[in-house]
């Protein structure tokens, strides 16, 4: 794999841990806001591996999804060549 290819890899997988972090932290919100079985919360503390493994769960989810749409859009913003460019 060439050094183009592998920078496109890694900012897609970049771009879709930035995504999914993003929802994470929008379903956990949900997930605090929404207790009614007093899963995540209650008087007596957080319940963290519950709560975390929701987030977890989701950031995995939405990070796997979103990594080839990343690479797609990565690979459509990067040019082919760069010495053909330069030649001109």
């Amino acid at each position: 794999m060439d050094n183009r290819r592998h920078r496109q890899w890694v900012l897609a997988a970049i771009a879709s841990l930035s995504i999914g972090l993003l929802v994470v932290v929008l379903v956990m919100l949900a997930a605090w806001d929404h207790n009614p079985k007093e899963e995540f919360h209650d008087v007596t503390g957080i319940r963290w591996r519950a709560w975390l493994t929701v987030g977890g769960s989701w950031l995995l989810v939405i990070s796997v999804a979103a990594v080839l749409p990343c690479r797609a859009l990565v690979a459509l913003r990067t040019p082919k060549t760069a010495h053909r460019d330069a030649a001109l």
